[in-house]
């Protein structure tokens, strides 16, 4: 059976990108291991600490300058490449370069301005200050979100890890290097990381630009940055992008569900039976369409127990079951994807409440009571401690806030 599935072209392009992107991070942290050990037995462990505390202070401020179009240039940008839309695709690329561009400016001018102002309140001596500040200069090459998302859009997972792998000989020749010559120091130890560092950016964006230019000519990329016509192009992206930089937890209620206007006879049976229908189909939109899998920081909770989600997630598997992970966008079950989403305890029965939270989605589900509506749950106490539901709902609720 696994022979027939290896057939299946998606689902092979899938798992030869998947090996060569592995071969590369993991040959690239053994040589990474390797240097990093060279250059602790190189400088002792005090200087060698303030080497690797001012790598981790740069990496730091660059994930928290960092915009990450990357994630909105493979949500979006796979179905325009598959269409051969390049109008769109140029225009998503310009507005993702733009948000490359400002992340790095704006990561090397505070890495810089925090080493400059704070290292003194820090007791960084006036040497570790400076080697911080030069070393911060490296993030004016980290914008490669753009040409990382788009190497993965048009398969070049072999790039992605030749730049791994020349990055990792880098540092471990530089370090071989420096301390065979007697020269081994904090600046020169710190010169050789960094420069390692942006070698992998420069490398990651010559590719990426290679990529793109090979599909896209010049005169497409120059055109008019339309922010406006971004977010009418592709709804919800600007959403999208700050609810995945923040790590905002995002709760989903149906609002105008879908089916309603086909109860006009029964206006009553729309928050009774559309609402819970809405919910499951967003559900499993969101799990079909790949989103739960391409963003797995996503923290995402639904509303009355999920609705639909328990069936429809059952049926869901035998179409992954019958279409090979839907032709290799999905490599997990669904079932995989709704147990990490989140779900409120507005089921109304206990039973269905155990089901829910010790086999569905274990430690996944929190309270909820729809009040002030008149379908609210009226005894939210006794209902959660009916199913033993109590402790379990309380760290729910803390995981899905992140509080």
């Amino acid at each position: 059976m696994f022979g027939d599935w290896l057939r299946i072209p998606a689902l092979k392009r899938v798992l030869q990108n998947f090996m060569v992107l592995a071969g590369g991070r993991a040959a690239g942290g053994v040589l990474g291991f390797i240097s990093t050990l060279l250059s602790a037995r190189a400088l002792g462990p005090e200087d060698f600490g303030v080497v690797a505390m001012i790598s981790a202070y740069v990496l730091v401020v660059r994930g928290f300058c960092n915009i990450k179009p990357f994630e909105a240039i493979v949500r979006y940008g796979v179905a325009l490449a598959d269409d051969h839309d390049l109008d769109g695709l140029a225009r998503l690329l310009r507005v993702s370069l733009v948000l490359d561009a400002v992340s790095a400016l704006s990561g090397t001018v505070l890495a810089v301005l925090v080493a400059w102002l704070a290292g003194p309140l820090m007791d960084w001596s006036a040497s570790t200050t400076t080697t911080a500040m030069w070393f911060s200069l490296i993030l004016l090459g980290s914008g490669t979100a753009t040409a990382s998302g788009s190497l993965r859009i048009f398969d070049r997972f072999d790039a992605i890890s030749r730049v791994q792998v020349i990055s990792s000989v880098w540092r471990l020749a530089g370090v071989v290097l420096v301390t065979q010559l007697g020269m081994a120091s904090v600046g020169t130890i710190a010169a050789v990381w960094a420069s390692a560092q942006f070698a992998q950016y420069v490398g990651t964006l010559w590719y990426g630009a290679e990529v793109v230019f090979a599909r896209l000519p010049w005169k497409r990329l120059r055109g008019p940055l339309d922010l406006g016509e971004m977010g009418r192009s592709h709804p919800g992206i600007w959403s999208f992008l700050k609810c995945e930089r923040l790590d905002m937890a995002v709760f989903v209620h149906a609002l105008h569900p879908v089916g309603a206007e086909r109860l006009k006879d029964f206006p009553d049976l729309v928050p009774f039976a559309a609402f819970p229908l809405d919910t499951g189909l967003a559900a499993m939109h969101l799990i079909r369409a790949g989103v739960l899998e391409r963003h797995a920081r996503l923290r995402i909770g639904f509303s009355h127990g999920g609705g639909a989600v328990i069936p429809l997630t059952h049926r869901l598997k035998q179409g992954w079951l019958s279409s090979a992970g839907f032709n290799g966008l999905l490599p997990h079950s669904p079932h995989h994807y709704a147990a990490r989403c989140y779900y409120d305890s507005l089921v109304y029965d206990v039973d269905y409440l155990r089901y829910l939270m010790c086999e569905f989605a274990p430690g996944q589900v929190f309270a909820g009571s729809d009040y002030p509506y008149a379908i609210a749950q009226t005894d939210l106490a006794g209902f959660l401690d009916a199913a033993a539901a109590a402790d379990s709902s309380a760290s729910a609720a803390v995981s899905f806030l992140a509080l």
